[in-house]
């Protein structure tokens, strides 16, 4: 056994997933309704104009995902689940949870683009 100092294990760190290392939510946001979508962007918050297109890009992602009656029709719905007003059954819950999080890679994915703008 040599006499040098033991190392010592160094934990590996999680990588948290893209969206919570940095969220849109203080660059901008999609509002839907009936009748369309809404994207408003905060651009005061950005840091560039690489924050500017990868969140339009992001926002427009969302916003072609919600473009129709029946996406935004499904995902107020879910709203109303969340906030206490319509309970939806957990396996419709699941399901539309799974399919929010595939928009948002989707999205995510999709900010690449944003440096061919």
């Amino acid at each position: 056994m040599c006499g040098g100092r033991k190392k010592k294990k160094e934990k590996k760190k999680k990588s948290q997933p893209r969206r919570r290392r940095h969220s849109r939510r203080a660059y901008s946001q999609t509002t839907i309704d009936r009748d369309g979508v809404l994207i408003v962007l905060q651009i005061a918050n950005m840091h560039g104009e690489i924050d500017v297109a990868q969140t339009l890009v992001h926002e427009l992602v969302h916003a072609h995902q919600l473009g129709n009656r029946t996406a935004r029709g499904l995902h107020l719905d879910y709203l109303k689940h969340v906030w206490g007003q319509t309970p939806m059954k957990s396996n419709t819950v699941s399901a539309y949870e799974l399919l929010i999080d595939q928009r948002e890679h989707e999205a995510y994915d999709a900010e690449d683009l944003a440096a061919r703008l």
